[in-house]
């Protein structure tokens, strides 16, 4: 149990601690003696010796008075950084407008593809700010603040919060940082005990995403961890859950135990068909530039445990049991974060978790930035009801792109016999949210098929920090959302393979329980036939690989995955 004189000391410490860590001012747009002093056409900095190691993070407060999100690097070199891959470069994007972006300082000299030893803090020599994109000028960039400072803490007096992770990953303020190096002693009060840990390579415990919490953990498949705590009644909230390895594998596992108190309280199993529905639940999402992403992914990803204990021995003792790593990689055996909230703060606990999850979801958005093409211009009397227009195929269609006038002629195409041809349309809908489907005319002399064109998130830039929402995949579902003053494509496919030359109508419905557009298709099929499409094509050795590792129990779902490649490209003549 911590005594009183420990915490009495403790917070001594804290107080001396604060009193000394005044914010370390690099640039201030009001004060003119915290000047830049470099100053060139794509970058801005300060290069001077700075003792950075009393803080936490640093902050940049900016404008950015570009319409359009610009992407910078924050480029920080210590006392022997010499070239790109002994400096820190940590891309980030600012939002058009105000923003101040907080980086905490647990950096890594290189970039997050190759990353190399920490930045040395206390020999920091410049901090420099530079523009990514060519076609911008960091002159659209107002700065108007960047300093060093301590991060300032939500966690409650009285709740015990800790955040797992590797010596060099940031911790969430307010949290303890712990790593495998915590041995329980009664001087620190907790830690673990006949612990063994996973770590397959350096960094594996870092997914970099989607905040200092529950970017990082400890893959613990087997061992205890106790904290010593005062007699009473407490909840518990352990997360579990991981994104993803630091090269991306993905956290399963096969079995997983957790007692309380020598009380099992979770006795978690993942069969092959749970584990193929996790990796592939959001194969089928449909993605809007309205969504809240933070919320939509990570909300499903991690889903924390809320448990309730008793103490009456002055110490909490949470148990670990897990897969064989040995045999199965252990990324699922994270161990993230634990929260512990005595009783009497019963009535602080929402609120706590609320403004947790709030200031996760803030760093979240500094750190990946969302950019989407803007709305063009619709005259008023247009902006009613649904409608449609012709967009050229092999064009992204952003999900506000509206044309000044929309022209419902017939959709015109020409085919040889036996051609198949595509076009598309976007159907627009002004009125309020609501699902469409479609219909093709089942009478009609030749066949179409439709399929409506779902949106999915898409990163930008290899170091996957910025992102947009991009058309990915048809869509099997004829039951398709389009938001208000949002569009949505449908991909149309005629065929002409045993017409006789000739002109063709045909009519595709596209209707809500309000709306409904009937699109015109004439078609005209010329007097000439092209040869069947007969072409060997497939994946290499006829394999279809997965990657989790089931190993050899997933042979009859590749199998499976094979035989309807197969068959989906049989239908379009492909052998």
């Amino acid at each position: 149990m911590l005594s009183r004189n420990v915490v009495l000391f403790c917070c001594f410490l804290f107080f001396i601690c604060c009193a000394q860590a005044e914010p370390e001012i690099l640039f201030n747009n009001n004060q003119p003696e915290k000047d830049f002093n470099i100053i060139e056409k794509n970058y801005v900095g300060i290069k001077r010796d700075i003792d950075a190691s009393a803080y936490d993070s640093i902050f940049v407060q900016l404008e950015n008075l570009n319409p359009r999100p610009l992407d910078l690097n924050l480029e920080i070199k210590d006392s022997d950084s010499k070239d790109y891959w002994s400096r820190v470069n940590y891309y980030f994007t600012a939002s058009s407008g105000h923003s101040l972006v907080r980086i905490p300082l647990q950096l890594h000299v290189g970039d997050v593809s190759r990353p190399g030893r920490l930045i040395n803090l206390k020999k920091i020599v410049s901090v420099i700010l530079a523009k990514v994109n060519v076609s911008t000028s960091i002159q659209d960039l107002k700065i108007q603040k960047i300093y060093f400072d301590k991060d300032i803490s939500i966690v409650p007096d009285g709740v015990y919060a800790f955040d797992f992770g590797a010596a060099d990953t940031p911790v969430f303020p307010g949290f303890i940082g712990v790593t495998d190096q915590a041995q329980y002693s009664k001087k620190i009060g907790y830690g673990f005990e006949n612990a063994k840990f996973w770590t397959p390579y350096l960094h594996a415990e870092d997914s970099l995403q989607p905040d200092s919490l529950y970017r990082d953990a400890v893959f613990i498949p087997q061992g205890v961890f106790k904290v010593d705590l005062p007699n009473e009644v407490y909840s518990v909230i352990l997360n579990l859950d991981f994104s993803s390895g630091y090269w991306g594998e993905f956290p399963l596992f096969k079995k997983r135990k957790v007692f309380i108190q020598n009380k099992e309280v979770l006795n978690l199993t993942l069969s092959r068909d749970q584990a193929a529905a996790r990796y592939f639940q959001f194969s089928q999402n449909d993605d809007s530039v309205d969504d809240d992403f933070f919320s939509k992914y990570y909300g499903s990803i991690f889903k924390e445990y809320k448990l309730s204990t008793v103490v009456s021995n002055g110490q909490l003792e949470i148990r670990f049991e897990g897969d064989n790593c040995a045999e199965n990689p252990c990324f699922g055996m994270a161990l993230t974060s634990l929260i512990i909230i005595p009783s009497k703060l019963k009535e602080k606990e929402n609120t706590f978790l609320a403004n947790l999850l709030k200031q996760r979801k803030k760093e979240f958005q500094q750190n990946f930035s969302f950019t989407f093409k803007s709305t063009l211009a619709v005259p008023p009397a247009e902006k009613t009801g649904v409608k449609w227009f012709k967009y050229p195929l092999m064009n992204d269609l952003p999900e506000t792109h509206f044309p000044a006038r929309f022209d419902s002629k017939p959709i015109e195409l020409t085919l040889l016999r036996g051609q198949t041809s595509s076009a598309s349309i976007a159907v627009v809908n002004f009125d309020s949210d609501a699902r469409f489907t479609i219909k093709t005319e089942k009478k009609s002399s030749f066949a179409i098929k439709a399929w409506p064109v779902s949106r999915l998130i898409t990163r930008l830039q290899p170091a996957g920090k910025s992102f947009t929402v991009a058309e990915r995949y048809l869509s099997t579902d004829n039951s398709f959302l389009i938001k208000r003053n949002r569009n949505r494509r449908v991909w149309l496919e005629a065929t002409a393979e045993n017409l006789p030359p000739g002109t063709y109508s045909s009519l595709v419905t596209v209707s809500s329980a309000k709306s409904i557009l009937k699109i015109p298709i004439h078609l005209k099929v010329l007097n000439w036939a092209l040869p069947a499409v007969d072409f060997p094509v497939g994946p290499f050795n006829s394999t279809i690989q997965e990657s989790w590792w089931f190993a050899g129990e997933n042979n009859f779902r590749e199998e499976k995955l094979l035989q309807q490649s197969f068959k989906m490209m049989n239908s379009v003549g492909l052998t």
